[in-house]
């Protein structure tokens, strides 16, 4: 709960993050409902023209879904690639400021040289940015995918 509290300032973003999480998450049984429909409507047709006309609703359908699909997934991979990268921001200029406040003698220790230090810095940030927004868009998308 506490990365909720630090995420309040991109609250807008990820509420659009997760729509197009959503939106994405549609896809694939919308995709299911216009091919088995255009099937449908080639096996009924008799005759070239009442294919073309049957099926032309259903390819319209299949293009503009296609076209949905990649804004979605473009919006949803964008921004909550964005929303994680403001996240690690934050925790590592928290981590630097708490730093900054130890004492001298902490440092002295070889487990809190300035390089184990760093590179703490470096990677604990990334590891909750990969746990918490990306995480998020993909339970949203299964989820959406699940109900849909």
């Amino acid at each position: 709960f506490r990365l909720v509290s630090i995420n309040k300032p991109e609250t807008h973003w990820i509420i659009l993050a997760v729509l197009c999480a959503g939106g994405y998450g549609t896809q694939f049984p919308a995709f299911a409902v216009l091919f088995s429909r255009t099937l449908a409507e080639m096996q009924g047709a008799e005759g070239a023209s009442e294919v073309t006309s049957g099926v032309r609703p259903y390819a319209i359908g299949l293009g503009v879904l296609g076209i949905f699909s990649g804004f979605c997934i473009f919006g949803q991979i964008s921004l909550f690639t964005f929303i994680g990268e403001r996240l690690t921001k934050r925790l590592r200029a928290a981590s630097f400021g708490k730093m900054l406040g130890l004492k001298v003698g902490y440092f002295d220790d070889n487990k809190n040289s300035s390089s184990s230090l760093t590179g703490r810095l470096a990677t604990q940030a990334s590891e909750v940015r990969g746990a918490s927004a990306e995480r998020l868009g993909l339970l949203v998308q299964n989820l959406v995918t699940l109900v849909a």
